[in-house]
């Protein structure tokens, strides 16, 4: 009979599908939430059911869009290059014929396309800026390097590389920068003490109207102590706190820590829904003063030394005489 025969098909079939499902849920599932579901007051019973649930819906429902994040296929990358293509240029120093620019520690050049002004000089009328030279300040490997030399080239600008400076305590300023750069993750990348010690070197090499340009995302403010318009704001409170006129707050002296030991102050921030803000910085790097005392001493004692002497020989050819 047709259906006595297709009702052992059935169960076979019902079978291999759940022999399947099982192996499925082995390859899928972490241990430890197969082993809280077998057996709950057993292996896993320091696991909660929360936990259990998550992971179990992390490896079920894995996100489509984990791997384009960041990259060129996610939509929130084009805002941002949009963003920073838009207003970088517009935070230049004004009444600039040429540029000098310098990034701290780069992972790639695209902040030089950013930089580079898109109205070159008029001859006859001198109108317009030009990017002169673009600084690299840190390490980099031959690849780098190379990449940035060959993008200089292609907007007419000078690449030129500065060393790491170990000592900041003692920096001579070149005063020879007009606008230093941190893209958008070097806070993240380098971390608070790291960041610090570039940022000072950023600060001393600026000009008297000179800014470093600091570009953030999320993690970056963290690692500079909070959401840049609240760093501002515990910046202005510590200064009024050195005058006497606000009282100590510990929590707004440890937001403004970063910055004020980079030797900038923020002036300005500009925040997008792209998820990027810039902050302007003015640089504050003072470098120690030369003590001339000792050398303005020996001077003076050499100087008083000899009539001296000369008054000692005199007494004694006197007292010679005298004999």
């Amino acid at each position: 009979d047709f259906e006595a025969m297709a009702g052992p098909r059935r169960l076979r079939a019902w079978q291999v599908g759940l022999l399947g499902a099982v192996i499925l849920l082995l390859f899928r599932c972490p241990t430890e939430s197969l082993l809280s579901w077998v057996w709950p007051s057993g292996f896993s019973r320091s696991m909660s059911r929360d936990r259990v649930r998550r992971q179990a819906e992390d490896s079920w429902f894995p996100n489509p869009f984990a791997n384009i994040q960041g990259s060129m296929a996610d939509p929130g990358y084009w805002k941002q290059q949009y963003f920073l293509a838009a207003n970088l240029k517009q935070l230049l120093p004004p009444n600039r014929d040429e540029i000098t620019a310098m990034q701290l520690a780069p992972n790639d050049c695209k902040y030089l396309g950013y930089l580079a002004p898109d109205k070159m000089p008029d001859k006859e009328t001198g109108e317009g800026v030009k990017l002169e030279q673009y600084l690299v300040l840190g390490p980099v490997s031959g690849i780098q390097k190379y990449e940035f030399e060959k993008q200089c080239k292609v907007y007419s600008v000078a690449a030129g590389f500065r060393e790491w400076q170990r000592d900041v305590l003692n920096l001579v300023p070149r005063k020879d920068v007009h606008v230093g750069v941190v893209s958008a993750g070097t806070a993240a990348r380098l971390g608070g003490r790291i960041l610090s010690e570039g940022l000072v070197q950023l600060a001393a090499a600026l000009t008297r109207d000179g800014r470093v340009l600091l570009v953030c995302n999320e993690e970056d403010e963290q690692v500079i102590g909070g959401k840049l318009e609240e760093v501002m704001e515990a910046q202005n409170w510590k200064e009024m706190e050195e005058s006497g006129d606000l009282p100590p707050d510990p929590e707004k002296d440890e937001m403004a820590q970063v910055l004020q030991q980079g030797k900038l102050r923020l002036v300005r921030v500009q925040r997008d829904e792209c998820g990027l803000t810039i902050g302007v910085c003015a640089g504050t790097y003072k470098p120690k003063a030369v003590k001339k005392a000792s050398a303005a001493k020996k001077a003076k004692e050499a100087k008083t030394a000899g009539p001296r002497r000369g008054r000692s020989r005199d007494r004694g050819a006197a007292s010679g005489v005298r004999r």
